[in-house]
């Protein structure tokens, strides 16, 4: 009698243990592209480094020397870089008389993000005050920052 039960049991428990190996065929596989994707991260983390970071910023500094202007409505601000808590690290004034606004803002855009990736990876700190944008304005045909706060090249 005890055989009979036992004969009846024995395919319900393989099957169980065939739904649990397959269950973890499942978590390993999710284990596997979460070490991958970490891995493709870090990879990507130690791409940037300090001097990388301050070459992309005097090529961006080289970029927008020249701010001359007749009206001021040729003067742009754009944020640039990342601070460790949020925000931007400061405001580049330039002039589209000059500079190409599309170039400006791509190469802005890149020092952003990889300032925030350098952040990232030095485990960097920073103070969390808010930098207000500048306004600017065209004087004696340069572009230049109104009496607004904010850290500008």
């Amino acid at each position: 009698m005890n055989l009979k039960y036992l004969n009846l049991a024995l395919p319900f428990m393989l099957a169980l243990t065939a739904c649990d190996d397959k269950q973890q065929t499942s978590i390993e596989v999710k284990e596997k592209i979460k070490i991958v994707k970490v891995d493709n991260n870090k990879q990507k983390l130690e791409t940037i480094t300090a001097d990388s970071l301050n070459e992309k910023k005097a090529e961006f500094q080289t970029l927008i020397t020249n701010k001359e202007c007749d009206t001021s409505n040729q003067c742009q601000v754009i944020a640039i870089g990342s601070r460790a808590c949020g925000g931007p690290s400061q405001y580049a004034i330039f002039s589209n008389k000059h500079v190409d606004s599309e170039q400006a803002k791509a190469l802005a855009s890149n020092i952003t993000v990889a300032e925030k990736i350098f952040n990232e990876k030095n485990q960097m700190i920073s103070i969390c005050q808010h930098i207000n944008k500048p306004a600017v304005q065209c004087v004696s045909n340069v572009c230049t920052k109104s009496l607004q706060s904010g850290d500008i090249y």
